[in-house]
Order: structure tokens, then sequence, then C-alpha cells
């Protein structure tokens, strides 16, 4: 491995200054995949502070399996007049949607064929019903290559249907269709379908008039690494013009009963969908969610993904065709996505379409320190400095700093706290605490925030944690704009070290008079 580059691409990445392509190409072909890991995951908690891992209770019904488009990846399509097509009814899709409501969905993901029998009313129909007869559901409806086949049909323009569409109801685009935005590729999988600024220029048209929209990449077939690295060239571009997407959403090709099986016999490994998360977490510096797939990799390899880079587990899909058809099928519940995120020790919580939280789950029974993993591929830091705030039902607050060293002393100094109470009487205090781990030379490696009561939840609500979260961010951004540490003196370490000390006492004593406040 390149030392010298990989270290220049860490520089780069916890300076928060962005990754060309050739960083990309060079992250996706060369680096270690537990060292890419872990510097996803730095980025991960720098734009998501909790160890929250969000999810969606939805299903993707589809109104026709119709198409006239001809994709060599697809195994759901039928042509037109051939033997198993269906279009299905208004009122059909509405009894689709009023089953995934009653198990408690609050979007529905709907798709289809690029079908030209299908007049734009009953598009704009879908919208409407949707919304008049299930308020608590969002129409996440129409891939863009759908709305370019509507703008086909009606002779009018996509800034035109996009138009319609809102004024029937619909706000939110999905990102499929996207498959690899590489003309090149594009020609040979799909060449009815459109090239990229094809599918740009409906997700651009839909964030001008205030949609927002998902980013999709399907990999694992015809494309090249190149291609991928232009993939997320150009959403990372549309990202910075419009900022409409909520989050970015990959997975790998599924072969079985597609044209394209008896040249590619199986869909990707679990470590290239691990690369794949990593690198786009990285690279997709002006995206704040990337999306784990349980659905498409299968369900250990989504826990995994958790630790890459993700913080979203995707949805429940109580039905899905597309995948089915290719004979690769995966069903879960509620209860068993909230089983997999606490799991993999997360704190579970449904959101909306928009990542707006509905309901919170709390994590395993006992709650565990964070892992002293630096980022940097080492096993642990050699040294973490702990600044724990203990407040009292009373609003009385204990501020305990100090300097700990390894694992162990962590988990013992833990220990040292009243946790059982927490447990046993779940009323007797709140403790959060903040970690900076160092390195051999004493340099910050990253800044972590957790609260170790189960009642961190109510306390979230209360005072709000991203105003503590951004109290961390200030004191990181302090140290880190000041001198080389690794080039010091001891003395001049031991100075850091206290400032370390100091400068997390002061977040936390900020921190108190809020939480004081919020429990007067």
């Amino acid at each position: 491995m390149n030392t010298t580059y990989v270290e220049s691409i860490q520089e780069k990445v916890l300076a928060g200054e962005r990754l060309s392509r050739e960083d990309g190409l060079w992250l996706l072909q060369r680096a270690d995949l537990l060292e890419l890991g872990q510097l996803a995951q730095t980025v991960r908690f720098r734009k998501n502070p909790d160890p929250v891992v969000t999810f969606v209770v939805d299903s993707n019904p589809n109104y026709t399996n119709i198409c006239n488009t001809d994709c060599v990846f697809c195994a759901f399509y039928r042509k037109p007049g051939q033997a198993g097509g269906y279009t299905l009814t208004v009122e059909q899709v509405m009894e689709k949607i009023q089953h995934a409501a009653n198990l408690g969905a609050t979007t529905v993901l709907l798709q289809g064929g690029h079908n030209v029998a299908i007049p734009f009313e009953y598009y704009l129909n879908l919208v409407r019903e949707t919304r008049r007869r299930f308020p608590q559901v969002t129409p996440h409806f129409f891939t863009a290559s759908e709305i370019t086949t509507m703008a086909q049909v009606t002779e009018t323009s996509i800034a035109e249907v996009i138009s319609q569409l809102k004024e029937a109801g619909q706000c939110t685009l999905p990102g499929g269709g996207a498959e690899i935005l590489s003309d090149r590729i594009r020609r040979r999988l799909s060449p009815k379908k459109g090239l990229s600024d094809a599918w740009l220029a409906v997700h651009r048209e839909a964030h001008a008039q205030g949609w927002r929209s998902t980013a999709t990449m399907m990999f694992g077939h015809i494309e090249e690494d190149e291609d991928i690295i232009e993939h997320l060239d150009r959403i990372r571009a549309l990202q910075d013009e419009t900022k409409g997407f909520t989050a970015f959403v990959p997975w790998s090709f599924k072969p079985g009963n597609t044209p394209l099986e008896k040249h590619i016999p199986s869909h990707a490994q679990p470590t290239r969908y691990l690369r794949m998360l990593a690198v786009s977490r990285l690279y997709l510096d002006n995206f704040d969610h990337i999306q784990a797939s349980w659905f498409s990799e299968g369900k250990k390899t989504g826990q995994v993904s958790l630790h890459f880079g993700a913080d979203d587990f995707g949805g429940t899909l109580f039905e899905e065709n597309v995948h089915a058809a290719t004979m690769f099928v995966n069903k879960t519940t509620v209860e068993e996505i909230v089983t997999l995120i606490r799991e993999s020790g997360f704190r579970p919580s449904q959101r909306t379409t928009l990542y707006e939280l509905i309901k919170s789950w709390k994590r395993q029974a006992m709650p565990q320190p964070i892992s002293l993993t630096t980022g940097l591929g080492e096993v642990m830091a050699p040294q973490t400095l702990v600044t724990a705030l203990i407040v009292s039902p009373d609003g009385s607050v204990k501020l305990e700093p100090g300097v700990l060293h390894g694992r162990s002393e962590l988990e013992g100094r833990l220990e040292m706290v009243p946790q059982k109470s927490l447990v046993s009487e779940g009323q007797s205090c709140w403790i959060v605490w903040v970690a900076i781990e160092l390195d051999q030379a004493n340099t910050p490696l990253r800044y972590t925030g957790m609260a170790v009561s189960e009642l961190w939840a109510n306390l979230q609500q209360r005072i709000g944690y991203k105003s503590v979260a951004e109290q961390v961010n200030r004191m990181s951004e302090a140290i880190r704009g000041g001198v080389n540490v690794a080039r010091l003196t001891p003395e001049g370490r031991t100075a850091v070290r206290q400032k370390l000390v100091s400068i997390g006492a002061e977040v936390w004593e900020r921190s108190a008079s809020a939480i004081k406040e919020a429990l007067a």
C-alpha cells in the first residue's frame, strides 16, 4: 500500500476537504478495507453524531410491468402484448397501499415499466387518491425515466409533468433508474432509457420545484471502477448545485433471469459492497445519509454496513417484485429491523421519507462504551481523554475529566459510575460523556459523545443533542487548528493534553447549564 498516498487522503478527510477522482479511484482499488471502513465511520459520525440508525416503514408495489425499454439487466418487465404483462387499475393500486398502511407504512415507493399506453391522468389520479385516502402515507412515486415517459406521452416538458404531479400532492422522487451514470455503460445496458443527462435533468428539475429525491447506483455488472467514480462525481456535482438529495443508496446487480445472467452469473460479494459504501461516504461529502441495504445484500451484510459509513437501514419493503423476479428475495418486519439495528450496536429510529424522526427505540439493555478504534487502522487508541457529566434528578451536576489508557480502563471507569442504579431504578441520573482519542504522539484522532443512560432519548428531546454535538465539533476544530502535536516536545504534548481536558470540561460545563434548565 502507498503509505504516503493513504495518509494524504486521510488528512483530507479529517480536515473536511473534498476528495478528487484520483483519490476515489485509489480508495476503490487499493485501500485496505478495514481502514477504509473506519475512515468512513469517522465521517458518518461527523455528519450524524448520534449512535442512531434510521429506517422507514414502507412498501414497493408496481402498477405495471409492461415496458418498451428492453434493459438487459431487468427480469421484471414484459413487452407490450407479451404473456404475463399487466397494468393495475387505480383502485387495485389503492388496495396495495391500503395493505401497506394497515401494516404501518408511512411511505409507498410505487414504480412501473415504461408503458406508453397509460394516460397521464392515471398517474395524477394515483397521487391524488393516495393523498386523499391515506394522508399518513408519502407517495414516493415514479422514477426519473417514468417521468420522462409521461412527458413523451403528453408531448409536454419534464417541468410541466413535475408541476402537475406536485399539484396532485407529490413532493419526493425515488432515485431508481440511475444504474450507472456513465454514458458508455448506459448505451450497453439500457440504450432506450436515455443517457446520464436525462436522469440528472429530471432530478434537477424536481429539486428546482422544491422536491427532494434520492440518488441510487446499481453496480456489479459491466461497469469499470472509473464508471463508478464518474457516477459519484456527477451526483455530487448536482448535490452541490441543488442540495436536493436526501440520501445515496447503492446496491448490487442481481443477474437471475436477466439477459446478462449468462455473462454475469452471480452478484457482487459483500466485501465489494462494503467498499462501495465506504467510498461513497467519503466521496459524497455533501450527502448527509448513506443507506445500507439489508434487502439487496442480505441481513448480516446490512448489519456490517452500519460500521462502514451507512447511517440508514432502508425500508421494510413489505412488497417488492423487481428483485423477486431475479429469484433474490428477502423479507422482514419492523420488529426484526429493530433487532438487527440493536444487535449492530445502534439505537433504531423510524423516519419519514424526508428523514424526520417518528419513533425511537432503546438500544440494547446494557449500554456499551464506544469502540476505541482510531479510524487509522489501529486496534484501539493508546489513550483516551474522557469527560463524564453525571446529572442527578435534582439538577446537581458532577464533572469528571480524566485520562484513560485503552478499552479495559474505560470500561472499568464506566463501571465506577452508578450504571446499576440506572438499570434498576431507571430514574436515578443521566450520564453523558465525551471521549477524545489520541495516538501515540497525543494527536487527537476522533471526538465522540455518548450517553450511557437509557433516558438519553428523553434528554435529547428536551435540550437537543445537536447543540451538544456542535460544541464537541467546535472543540475538535479548535484542537486541529493548533500546532502539529506529533512534532511537539514531551512538555508540549503534556500541555496539549491539559488543553484537551480543559476544553472538554468547558464543553460539558456549558452543556450542564442547558441540562439544569431543562430539568428545572
